[in-house]
């Protein structure tokens, strides 16, 4: 990786905290029981591999050009290359999420909670179709929505490119199979889809405003997760990898920012009764 590539890195663990998608599920298959209750407290860490770190490379000159000469206004091409890599850095950055979770059974069978992660407000329900029995396999479906907006400095993603305003919506569809481990823990697993919809605005320097990118992300992929504990309050660790999607139009041509997409997650939950 280039030097100026490296230097992009520290400033997205604050984008980071704001507009990557959260592809964790970080909860048991089995729903909750009628009245009980779920809390959680994680960080995810967002990995991704491929072609966001080749986008980031092809801006590199263009950045240069601009970063030394204060007055160099870049070529269509430069810019073309520059908000590349400003919409991979948008899309997909590397860094960590904080993740906090409440959930609630509503009965036997089915439970529903509010997720906050980084900038992003989620909203899901959960529909247990397979097991009960304590030591039976559990199989439930959950349908999930998610909307986050960020504007201003706290999303400049360079010198060159300020993001001025960045809004998404995912819809988040995970099919997981899990049992419990006794009263020590729970252990889940299975494959979610996520789809996302994007729009995105920005400046660029000796330049102004450039022409917005709008667009559909889809993430394709899997998870892993166990719980360990003793009956109601548990550590956890989370596995998901999944294949990114992405193919915005910039400048009126398709660029493809997408790729594999690590991420780990590690925290604790609470389920009670």
């Amino acid at each position: 990786m280039s030097p100026f590539v490296r230097s992009l890195l520290p400033p997205l663990a604050g984008a980071a905290l704001g507009c990557s998608t959260t592809l964790s599920t970080l909860q048991p298959a089995e729903t909750l029981k009628e009245g009980s209750l779920h809390a959680g407290v994680a960080a995810n860490v967002n990995a991704p591999v491929g072609r966001v770190i080749d986008v980031l490379g092809l801006g590199q000159v263009a950045a240069r050009k601009v970063l030394d000469d204060g007055r160099y206004t870049p070529t269509q091409e430069e810019q073309q290359r520059l908000l590349d890599a400003a919409v991979g850095l948008g899309l997909n950055p590397p860094g960590a999420t904080p993740d906090v979770m409440l959930r609630y059974g509503f009965y036997r069978g089915f439970d529903a909670g509010l997720r906050y992660s980084g900038s992003a407000m989620h909203v899901d329900a959960k529909a247990q179709f397979l097991g009960g029995a304590e030591d039976e396999w559990a199989g439930s479906i959950s349908l999930g929505y998610a909307r986050a907006r960020y504007q201003g400095i706290g999303f400049d993603v360079t010198d060159v490119v300020q993001i001025a305003d960045f809004s998404r919506h995912n819809f988040e569809v995970p099919l997981s199979f899990g049992r419990r481990l006794g009263p020590f823990g729970h252990l889940w697993m299975g494959p979610k889809y996520v789809g996302s919809y994007y729009r995105l605005d920005a400046t660029m320097k000796n330049v102004g405003a450039v022409p917005a990118t709008s667009g559909v992300i889809h993430y394709l992929g899997g998870f892993c997760g166990v719980a360990l504990g003793y009956k109601h309050v548990f550590a956890m660790l989370e596995l998901t990898v999944a294949r990114m999607m992405a193919r915005p139009v910039v400048y009126g041509r398709e660029v493809d920012v997408g790729g594999i997409v690590v991420m780990p997650s590690l925290g604790v939950m609470a389920r009670l009764p």
